[in-house]
């Protein structure tokens, strides 16, 4: 919809769902989807900055931009999302 929409030239645009969510709380999630044994590691923000990395204090993905260049709203929530995702990982890697 986007590439034929001939406003989106040079232009960006968020794209996600309605939900806000806490990164280790998306970490979680992501960890029991997948089955993973993978470990959360915590890093000192102080540290992260000091390497250059800066973080928002919030993440809400706001693609109403899209929605008024398009039309297009998400329709799914994250779990829906992540699911999908995975799915198409596994598919395309296997």
């Amino acid at each position: 919809l986007l590439w034929d929409a001939n406003c989106g030239e040079g232009e960006a645009f968020n794209l996600g769902g309605f939900e806000e969510i806490r990164i280790l709380d998306l970490a979680k999630r992501i960890i029991s989807l997948t089955n993973s044994n993978s470990q959360i590691e915590f890093v000192p923000y102080s540290e992260l900055r000091a390497r250059g990395f800066e973080d928002m204090s919030r993440r809400l993905p706001d693609s109403r931009k899209l929605q008024v260049a398009t039309g297009w709203s998400s329709q799914s929530g994250l779990d829906n999302i992540l699911n999908d995702y995975y799915n198409f990982v596994k598919e395309k890697w296997n």
